[in-house]
């Protein structure tokens, strides 16, 4: 599906969901808007964070990176439903922008696209101050479950990061999603983005890191994941469950080795070693989308 078919889908979920979802709209008049300098947030700890009113100080934003921005934000807009037009202005969009700095002395943007009825994505726009250049597709994650309540899965700093997962001397971008859906399902996830030379950020793995697991619900138990390097290429994901009422319970669930044929090519699941049969089907997602595509793309369902 392209992006504007995604858009335009989320919005017209949205508008079915009016009544439930419009206490999310919160976020004030924002600071940045089309007809003014965008400035961004640069952290003490250089990272974003989903405050609603984020400390730190504030830079202009390179004239690329605007310019890419206002370009998302064009595209959303195009895609509102027309009823929503004659009551949000292109301003609405423009939520807060944060500066990180990234290795080789480049430069990540991390952009809150606002929305009516909730609907928030963050976006993630790499800039070489040398070159100029940005990001042309930034990648996204839905920050609507980011943002507000915990949804029953714990975010912990950073947000964004940097490191080299398969061994080529080149960090990958990783970036923390919480991911939500109703009661059976709240994680979450670590998306790896290999950068490319032309600074794309290709998705090459991403991980279920945090689980609240249903079956052991009043234990307080959550499936955990951990992520080894093993090889050039190669990583293994340690799959556990840690409970931590009435008494602290740690049982390892077993784990799967997964491979990249080279540099900026997905993972793919190569074995798993099942250690406890009860969870056999839940080392790589209890989200129940496809095992190999959730290793791309991780949980792409929204609502």
């Amino acid at each position: 599906m392209l992006k504007s078919e995604v858009v335009k889908t989320h919005y017209t979920r949205c508008m079915m969901l009016a009544v439930i979802v419009c206490f999310f709209n919160f976020i004030p008049l924002h600071a940045n808007s089309p007809n003014r300098e965008l400035k961004a947030i640069v952290t003490a700890d250089n990272d974003f964070t989903t405050d609603e009113h984020p400390e730190g100080r504030e830079i202009a934003v390179p004239k690329a990176v605007a310019k890419k921005i206002k370009s998302l934000v064009n595209e959303a807009y195009a895609n509102l439903e027309p009823s929503l037009k004659r009551e949000y202005s292109e301003e609405y969009f423009y939520g807060n922008v944060f500066r990180i700095t990234a290795p080789g002395g480049r430069e990540l943007y991390v952009f809150l696209q606002t929305g009516p009825l909730g609907v928030y994505f963050y976006y993630f726009i790499l800039f070489d101050p040398k070159t100029n250049k940005v990001t042309k597709m930034p990648p996204c994650i839905y920050a609507k479950w980011m943002l507000g309540p915990a949804w029953g899965a714990e975010l912990k700093k950073p947000l964004a990061s940097f490191e080299d997962i398969d061994g080529d001397e080149t960090e990958e971008c990783v970036i923390q999603e919480r991911v939500h859906n109703g009661t059976v399902y709240n994680a979450i996830v670590y998306h790896y983005y290999h950068i490319s030379p032309d600074l794309s950020l290709r998705p090459v793995l991403a991980v279920e890191t945090r689980l609240r697991d249903i079956t052991t619900e009043d234990q307080d138990g959550i499936i955990n994941r951990t992520l080894q390097k093993t090889g050039i290429g190669e990583v293994l994901l340690d799959v556990s469950l840690d409970c931590s009422t009435p008494n602290p319970l740690h049982r390892e669930l077993g784990s799967v080795l997964l491979r990249s044929p080279e540099p900026g090519s997905p993972f793919k699941i190569v074995k798993k070693i099942v250690l406890d049969p009860d969870y056999g089907g839940l080392l790589i997602t209890a989200s129940g989308e496809d095992e190999f595509k959730f290793t791309i793309k991780g949980y792409d369902f929204y609502y």
